[in-house]
């Protein structure tokens, strides 16, 4: 896309943590959580993994440059981190939510997302969708999202609404306890992509400190080894990439 991807900003080692943190939800944390409860049935497994996902991101990034916020909405809990190094406020979404809510009329898009989006009012995305008509945000309904936009950042252990540069949608998708793919957006006002990075190319496999014993010859050859999860890991990213390129050929 014609414009400077923002999204770089975010260092490697935020978006390392994310990766981590929603690997584990989906797939140990959950099948942990099974095997406890001895559940028969699965119908609250896509609201229990949100709770395991928020939990890891909020532990996860308890000691850093990043602040959390939550803040109830309904029947639901929106969970924000603010990552002061690069001024971005992150929220999280399924992907099957995300393409709903880009095909619904705006009166059906969740309020909490259009009031993000005001932190991104001065983004245009180069591609649009194709729409019948676009409407503006009148007056009222501005007022209204900012005031909501308050409210979602008023639970951080300190202001940052005047700090913040942009908002960014991370948005995941997971199969038979994987995660598939991870991917950051920036979003216009009518939700079309302004720029986007995934961030499985930039996540790394967890390297163990543990190493083979060897002999003191070899020893200043030592070299780190992968854990069995990392190797999990890395062999989860490869099929994900043989995937797409299976599908890129086809196309």
């Amino acid at each position: 896309m014609g414009q400077r991807n923002d999204l770089d900003r975010l260092s490697e080692q935020v978006i390392q943590k994310v990766y981590q943190c929603l690997f584990q939800a989906v797939g140990e944390d959950y099948q942990e959580a099974e095997s406890h409860l001895e559940l028969e049935t699965h119908i609250s497994r896509p609201f229990m993994i949100w709770d395991f996902i928020n939990r890891n991101l909020i532990k996860s990034f308890s000691e850093t440059n990043v602040l959390y916020s939550t803040k109830k909405r309904g029947m639901w809990e929106v969970l924000l981190l603010y990552d002061k190094q690069s001024k971005m406020l992150l929220s999280f979404m399924k992907d099957t939510r995300f393409k709903d809510i880009r095909k619904a009329k705006r009166g059906r898009q969740p309020q909490y997302i259009r009031a993000l989006l005001l932190l991104n009012k001065s983004l245009q995305a180069t591609v649009k969708q194709q729409k019948l008509f676009y409407i503006t945000e009148s007056e009222c309904d501005n007022d209204q999202l900012k005031a909501l936009l308050d409210s979602l950042c008023a639970n951080f252990m300190e202001p940052v609404i005047s700090e913040i540069k942009h908002h960014a949608l991370i948005v995941f998708s997971s199969n038979y306890d994987q995660l598939t793919s991870l991917n950051a957006y920036m979003l216009d006002s009518d939700l079309d992509i302004v720029s986007e990075k995934d961030m499985l190319n930039v996540a790394k496999p967890i390297m163990s400190n543990e190493v083979d014993k060897v002999s003191k010859d070899d020893a200043k050859h030592k070299q780190p080894k992968l854990t069995g999860k990392a190797n999990h890991r890395l062999k989860q990213k490869e099929l994900v990439a043989l995937k797409s390129m299976q599908k890129d050929k086809q196309e």
